[in-house]
């Protein structure tokens, strides 16, 4: 079954049973088509997956969760946006580090970007932000925004008097690029 683009749709049934003109051995009953899988196609330009964005998250969760926010909650909302969205969201966001986010409101930013947003124990603290139409990379973020600037003032002080060995431990767990990344964005 094919679908046009725009196309809304609305009221499913369970199960969700397709019907075409294909016919049963006996040419007369319609086959039951019954989807075990269904593909969604976005814009074509968009070459960074979201199981690439993923990984790199679970990648700082994983160091988050065991090293740094032991007990704490720690979600994170991986989606997909526009320009347009992301810089109506950054002009109500007041806490953001003001130099970016007037950096980020005045650029000319990717039509589609991928957004990786941290909350932790309910209080959105950072925000990772690639390209989705650029080539894939090892790390494609190109902006982090810390929204919760205390967060980021003690995660960067946890890093600095960090003992001799965590940073070997760290990379056991990030990539050197995307470990240099997040070490680039705490600087104040």
């Amino acid at each position: 079954m094919y679908v046009q683009p725009g196309t809304k749709v609305n009221d499913f049934e369970f199960p969700v049973e397709f019907k075409g003109a294909w016919l049963d051995k006996d040419k007369v009953t319609p086959l039951r088509m019954l989807p075990i899988v269904a593909v969604v196609p976005v814009y074509n330009k968009i070459r960074v997956k979201f199981l690439d964005v993923h990984d790199l998250a679970l990648e700082l969760h994983i160091v988050l969760e065991t090293l740094f926010l032991k007990g704490s909650s720690i979600e994170w909302d991986i989606f997909l946006s526009t320009t347009n969205d992301f810089k109506t969201d950054l002009r109500t966001q007041l806490s953001t580090q003001p130099d970016l986010r007037m950096d980020l409101l005045t650029s000319q930013l990717p039509r589609f970007m991928w957004r990786a947003i941290l909350r932790v124990n309910g209080s959105t603290c950072l925000e990772l932000i690639a390209d989705a139409t650029d080539t894939p990379t090892a790390v494609p973020f190109q902006w982090a925004v810390w929204h919760n600037v205390g967060f980021r003032t003690q995660f960067r002080d946890y890093l600095k008097k960090a003992p001799a060995g965590l940073r070997q431990i760290l990379l056991k767990i990030m990539s050197r690029r995307f470990l240099e990344f997040i070490e680039s964005t705490l600087i104040p």
